[in-house]
C-alpha cells in the first residue's frame, strides 16, 4: 500500500509541483534557456523525470541497488561535486560562490604582478604569494658573457638548440658551427658547403643540423659527430631557410627558384609547392601550420592538407617571420623599419615594435623571455633591440658590435641568455 502510494501519478504530480514552488522561491532565475513557463509556474527542465525517479527508488531492495539506478557513487565519490558544478552554471554568483574562487583571484593577481614587471624572465612556477613579484635588472640579459670569434667572415643566422646546451652558427665564410655553453669552446665546424651558409636548423630532438644557403644545396648532419648525412640539391638557386617538424623525420626548404620542397629524412621530396619566391618559412611547434614569406606576403598552409589557407598582407617587403609558441602569432621584421605582429586568426597587426633600422638587409627578429613575452631584433645600426611584448615599450638596447647585427636568439631554457651574431664575424653572449 505505502509504495503504490508513492508509485501513484498524484504522488508524482504533487513532488513535481513542489520543486517547482522551492525553485521559484529560492532561485533568481534569468536565462529563458532553463526556465520556460508551464501552466504558469517556474518549471525547471529535467524535473519530470527526477520526480519519476524518486518513487522507483523508494522500493528497491539495498543500498547498492539505490546507488546503481541513481547512478550514485556515494557520498564518498564525486557526484556531490559534479552536481554543485552543473548547479553553478545556473546559479548567480551572489547566491552560490564559485568552486576554487580564491584561487582564480590569486592567479589574477600574480598575472597582474608579472604583467606589470618590467624585466619579468622568470617562470609561473617560481612566482612567490608572500612578497609582490619584481625581477629586477640583475635577472634580464644585459651584460656581455662571452665572444665567440671562430668564424672567419660575417655570421648570418645562429640558433639555440632545444636543450639550451649548444648554440649553432651559420656564416659567410661558407661553415657553419656549433658551440657548446658549458665548456665555451667550439665543439663541431661543418665544412662542405661552397657558397656562403645562410640559415642553420636543429630537429626537435637535437639530433641532426640542416644547413643550407648560397650554393643551392641542404646539408644533414649528425649534430652529434659532424658527420654529413645527406646533401640535398634539388633547388637551383640559393636556399634561404629550412625548418623541422616536430615529428624529426620531416623538414621543409625555401628557395628564391621559386620552389618550396617539403623533404623525408632519407631525402626523399614528399611535396613541394611552387610558383613564388620564398624568402623565409616558419612552421608551429605542433607541426600544423606552415608560414611562408613572399615579398610583402605572407602565405599559410595546412601541413595536414598541404593547401593555402589563408594570406596577409604587409605594408612592406618582409625579411623574417617567427611563430608564437602556441601557434596564434607571427613576428614580421619588416623592411619600413617596424617588426608586426599578426594575430593570424583574425588577420590583423595587433603591435608594432620601432626604434630599430632596417632598409637594405636581412634582419631577423625572435621571441623570447621566461614566457615568451619579449620580442628581440637585430639591427643596422649595431645594436641588439628589446622590447616588452605587452605595451611594445622598449625595454634594452645592447650595444657592443662593430658591424650590422643580423640574428638574435633567445635560449629557452637558460631564459636569461640570449645570443646575437653580426657581421663583425663574431657572436656575443649576453646574461
Amino acid at each position: 500500500m505505502f509504495c503504490s502510494l508513492f508509485a501513484s501519478k498524484n504522488f508524482s504530480n504533487f513532488l513535481r509541483a513542489s520543486f517547482r514552488i522551492k525553485l521559484s522561491r529560492r532561485f533568481s532565475w534569468s536565462s529563458p534557456r532553463w526556465i520556460t513557463t508551464w501552466n504558469g509556474d517556474i518549471f525547471y527542465p529535467g524535473l519530470t523525470s527526477f520526480a519519476n525517479l524518486i518513487p522507483s527508488l523508494l522500493v528497491c531492495s539495498s543500498v547498492d541497488e539505490i546507488k546503481a539506478k541513481a547512478n550514485w557513487d556515494g557520498a564518498s565519490g564525486n557526484s556531490r561535486q559534479i552536481l554543485l558544478d552543473e548547479l553553478q552554471k545556473h546559479v548567480s554568483p551572489s547566491v552560490m560562490l564559485p568552486r576554487r574562487r580564491f584561487r582564480a583571484l590569486l592567479n589574477q593577481a600574480m598575472a597582474y604582478q608579472r604583467k606589470e614587471c618590467f624585466y619579468h624572465n622568470e617562470p609561473e612556477t617560481v612566482q612567490s604569494l608572500f612578497a609582490d613579484h619584481n625581477c629586477g635588472r640583475s635577472k634580464f640579459p644585459s651584460t656581455l658573457a662571452y665572444v665567440i670569434e671562430d668564424h672567419t667572415d660575417e655570421v648570418w643566422h645562429i640558433a639555440f638548440s632545444n636543450s639550451g646546451r649548444f648554440l649553432a652558427s651559420a656564416s659567410k665564410d661558407h661553415t657553419a658551427k656549433v658551440w657548446s655553453i658549458e665548456s665555451h669552446q667550439t665543439v663541431l665546424t661543418l665544412s662542405g658547403h661552397t657558397d656562403s651558409v645562410s640559415y642553420v636548423a636543429w630537429s626537435q630532438n637535437d639530433m641532426y643540423l640542416l644547413t643550407c644557403g648560397n650554393d643551392k644545396v641542404i646539408r644533414l648532419w649528425d649534430s652529434q659527430s659532424g658527420n654529413c648525412l645527406k646533401v640535398l640539391t634539388r633547388h637551383s638557386s640559393s636556399v634561404s631557410a629550412c625548418a623541422w617538424l616536430p615529428d624529426n623525420q620531416h623538414f621543409i626548404t625555401s628557395s628564391s627558384d621559386k620552389c618550396t620542397f617539403l623533404w623525408n629524412i632519407d631525402g626523399t621530396v614528399v611535396h613541394r609547392w611552387s610558383g613564388f619566391v620564398a624568402s623565409d618559412l616558419s612552421i608551429s611547434r605542433n607541426g600544423n601550420l606552415l608560414v611562408i614569406v613572399t615579398g610583402d606576403k605572407i602565405c599559410l598552409y595546412d601541413l595536414h592538407t598541404k593547401q593555402e589557407i589563408n594570406q596577409l598582407q604587409e605594408s612592406a617587403g618582409v625579411a623574417s617571420i617567427a611563430i608564437s609558441n602556441d601557434g596564434n602569432y607571427l613576428l614580421c621584421s619588416v623592411s619600413c623599419q617596424e617588426i608586426h605582429l599578426w594575430d593570424m586568426m583574425e588577420r590583423r597587426i595587433i603591435k608594432r615594435f620601432t626604434g630599430y633600422k632596417q632598409s637594405k638587409f636581412v634582419i631577423r627578429s625572435c621571441f623570447g623571455g621566461a614566457d615568451m613575452n619579449y620580442v628581440i631584433s637585430g639591427s643596422e645600426d649595431f645594436n641588439v633591440y628589446i622590447w616588452r611584448l605587452e605595451d611594445e615599450a622598449l625595454t634594452k638596447v645592447l650595444s657592443g658590435h662593430t658591424k650590422m647585427v643580423n640574428a638574435v636568439c633567445w635560449n629557452s631554457v637558460h631564459g636569461s641568455m640570449l645570443a646575437s651574431a653580426s657581421d663583425d664575424r663574431t657572436i656575443r653572449i649576453w646574461v
